[in-house]
């Protein structure tokens, strides 16, 4: 703890954790994987910690009438290990994140509220339509979709002292996310494609596709996913949607043309293995 710290608090029940976010100077900690480097490093100096982990409210996972329903506090090792084709691809992004001791850590609420442009489950969760549950000291809760949740890179519509108390989604349907990287595990995508289908007799009756990496912030791109609807998916038109859609740049991970030049593969990959799995769970 750094000498600008005064008080950790850690609160069991959301109002009261609300209440202390209101205060100048507060800021939450759920799984502590970005907020330790980013005290460590003084890009960020709370006067007070507000430790997230022990309200209730914030743990839960429900799944209900085909909809999944996470707690900001969930884990990305507890989703790792959610089942369902529908939601496939959010389960694909959180077991990329990291290491399994980060996994182990790090929470769905802090990754979105992070709101990297590469953040694995992003992607997926624009792909699967879901909407963020967030709350404050002033309001009892508003709903935020994730299509518009985010505004520049680290940015995001949360207000100050706002929370991410729960994120829902659909989970029909079947969805996949795969990424570019240099190594499996523990490092961050160069660029990623997720693919939520809902397939019917006559081929592809809706679908969504959502990319990161390639750009200031994630993004859906309704061009690609009206691509893939139909009777025979045009993987073509698609890619080449991603690639006009996407504002890639050079960096040490890549740069702009590799990032481009990976994303058709990327959504074969993505959308076969979506339409994979919708097969073995209706069989």
């Amino acid at each position: 703890m750094t000498a600008a710290v005064r008080a950790y608090r850690r609160p069991t029940d959301l109002d009261a954790a609300l209440a202390l976010l209101a205060s100048d100077g507060s800021l939450p900690l759920a799984g502590g994987t970005d907020f330790v480097p980013m005290q460590r490093s003084g890009s960020i100096n709370p006067a007070t910690i507000v430790d997230l982990k022990r309200v209730p409210e914030l743990r839960r996972v429900e799944v209900r009438n085909e909809r999944v329903t996470i707690g900001g506090c969930v884990t990305m090792a507890e989703i790792g290990a959610l089942q369902g084709a529908g939601i496939g691809a959010l389960t694909d992004g959180a077991n990329y994140v990291g290491g399994r001791q980060t996994r182990a850590r790090a929470t769905l609420g802090g990754n979105v509220a992070r709101s990297s442009p590469a953040g694995d489950t992003l992607a997926p969760l624009m792909a699967l339509d879901a909407v963020a549950r967030v709350a404050g000291a002033g309001h009892s809760g508003r709903d935020i979709p994730l299509s518009s949740f985010f505004v520049g890179p680290g940015q995001n519509r949360l207000e100050p002292g706002e929370i991410i108390t729960e994120i829902a989604a659909p989970a029909e349907g079947a969805s996949a996310y795969l990424r570019l990287t240099y190594r499996s595990w523990m490092d961050l995508a160069v660029s990623g494609v997720a693919v939520w289908v809902r397939p019917d007799s006559a081929g592809v009756a809706e679908a969504r596709v959502a990319l990161c990496g390639v750009g200031p912030t994630p993004l859906l791109v309704p061009a690609a996913a009206a691509a893939l609807t139909g009777p025979e998916p045009d993987t073509a038109a698609a890619s080449a949607a991603l690639e006009s859609a996407a504002q890639p740049i050079d960096d040490v991970r890549g740069t702009a043309e590799y990032r481009l030049a990976s994303l058709r593969p990327l959504l074969d990959r993505a959308l076969a293995t979506a339409l994979s799995r919708s097969r073995e769970e209706s069989q």
